[in-house]
């Protein structure tokens, strides 16, 4: 890889950003569906509710594989 940033070629500078972009994007999605899986159970008093499994498992089983399937 080269010492200096600006001496890349302006391709190479374009799908470094995107890349870095993406990995931005993908950690966030990741850190929030990980928050929700904690933030979950904590907030209901009983876990027999539709809306609490619907909750954690819409916020693991989906959010999850989705921002993972994306980066490979």
């Amino acid at each position: 890889m080269a010492a200096n940033f600006q001496q890349l070629p302006t391709s190479l500078r374009e799908d470094q950003t995107t890349g870095v972009a993406v990995i931005i994007i993908i950690s966030l999605a990741l850190y929030n569906a990980i928050e929700l899986s904690v933030l979950i159970p904590f907030s209901f008093k009983t876990f027999r509710s539709l809306y609490f499994w619907t909750l954690l498992v819409s916020s693991t089983l989906g959010l999850i594989p989705t921002s993972l399937g994306t980066s490979f």
